[in-house]
């Protein structure tokens, strides 16, 4: 059984119709597959990045590192 891994867009777990295959670099095995983003929900990630970008730009580098953690 693969598992399939849902793309994060907007603050919201998003699927789409098309799928591809995640290969092992090791074995070649097929290991999940995820989901392809569609040009809506391109178009969508580029609008969420460009406001989270202008919050995260006045982030202190504490604040970030807190984040990663």
């Amino acid at each position: 059984m693969k598992t399939t891994y849902k793309q994060w867009l907007g603050g919201e777990w998003v699927t789409s119709e098309k799928r591809k295959d995640i290969v092992s670099p090791f074995d070649g095995k097929v290991v999940g597959e995820n989901y392809l983003a569609s040009s809506d929900q391109m178009e969508k990630a580029i609008t969420a990045s460009e406001s989270a970008f202008h919050i995260y730009k006045k982030t202190s580098r504490y604040g970030r590192s807190r984040l990663l953690n």
